[in-house]
């Protein structure tokens, strides 16, 4: 597959912050994560088991970024020494060391680690997959990257590196790595200080595993909006879910001024699939129709798309049936 630059209209939503009740990370400044038993009735939570890191310290920041899958978790501490913020990330896993125990099983650091470098500013797993951002990469204006690695490459227990990402056209201080995404075979990365159409606009690129030879993760797609921005900082956060990829732009002028803006994109052929609005309202996107809906789901008005052979738009017809 050829690498392209998808795009998608914007929409302003609200953004909730979601705690997933089996995974809750403490202040950043803080060397513990508290895993809480989501078996415990609501609104009660019995603490498990508190978690830190081997080396961390008041200013390692651990706890920044955190992801779990199964039965490990993954811990970011991106201003971890041995030199000034080069960070490290740290795996731990259920029944390490005991019983319900959750023990430390490896520390993990960038192979060509620099000061300033933020490894573990974001992370990410899939099965027996790993993502970590580093979005700086040194001291000055270097570009950043992410780091994917795999269980037992390397031997059993191992997490050893697959492969080092970044952009195929690499951009100084393009804060690539900001935040990363995986489900299964494919991976997303956020660009959010990248110049694409102005500067600090950002961008997200995918990932694919198998892409350009076998266990190659290569790029085949950069995201881009269609109403992109100076300063938007899209691609600040990113996640996939399937072929469905969301991705945030916090300072683009939707309505008001920064209020921000969220694209969802089909992963395999960058259309827009629905858009929702502050208090409800709904736009679903059909390749043959926009339909809105009121927040108690039911249809308002349709617009219909009628494509040529080629699955072009040839005509667009409004409610009232005017072409």
């Amino acid at each position: 597959m050829k690498p392209h630059t998808l795009t998608a209209l914007s929409v302003v939503v609200f953004v909730m912050l979601l705690v997933a009740p089996s995974l809750v990370a403490s202040p950043p400044r803080s060397s513990v994560l508290e895993l809480m038993n989501r078996a415990s009735p609501l609104p009660e939570r019995t603490e498990t088991v508190e978690i830190n890191g081997s080396t961390t310290d008041a200013t390692s920041r651990f706890g920044t970024a955190a992801t779990m899958d199964g039965d490990t978790v993954v811990i970011g501490a991106p201003e971890e020494g041995p030199v000034s913020q080069m960070g490290a990330v740290y795996i731990f896993e259920r029944n390490q060391g005991g019983p319900d125990n959750w023990g430390e099983v490896i520390r993990l650091t960038a192979f060509d680690g620099l000061e300033d470098d933020e490894f573990g500013y974001s992370v990410a797993l899939s099965g027996d997959t790993l993502v970590v951002g580093t979005r700086k990469r040194g001291i000055g204006a270097p570009p950043g990257a992410a780091y994917v690695y795999g269980r037992d490459v390397g031997g059993m227990d191992s997490w050893g590196l697959v492969k080092r990402l970044e952009p195929l056209t690499p951009q100084g201080q393009d804060l690539f790595g900001s935040d990363v995404s995986i489900d299964g075979d494919v991976i997303v990365v956020g660009s959010e200080e990248r110049d694409t159409v102005a500067t600090r606009s950002g961008s997200a690129f995918v990932f694919e595993r198998n892409e350009g030879g076998a266990d190659n993760w290569g790029q085949v797609a950069e995201l881009q909006p269609d109403d992109g921005a100076a300063f938007d900082e899209f691609g600040r956060a990113v996640s996939i879910s399937g072929d469905t990829v969301a991705v945030t732009a916090p300072l683009h002028n939707a309505v008001g001024s920064d209020d921000g803006s969220v694209y969802i994109f089909d992963s395999n052929t960058g259309a827009l699939r629905s858009v929702t609005d502050p208090i409800g309202n709904r736009v679903e996107v059909r390749t043959d129709a926009l339909t809105t809906y009121d927040p108690s789901r039911q249809p308002i008005e349709q617009i219909r798309l009628e494509r040529d052979s080629r699955g072009r738009v040839a005509a667009v017809i409004d409610p009232a049936g005017n072409r």
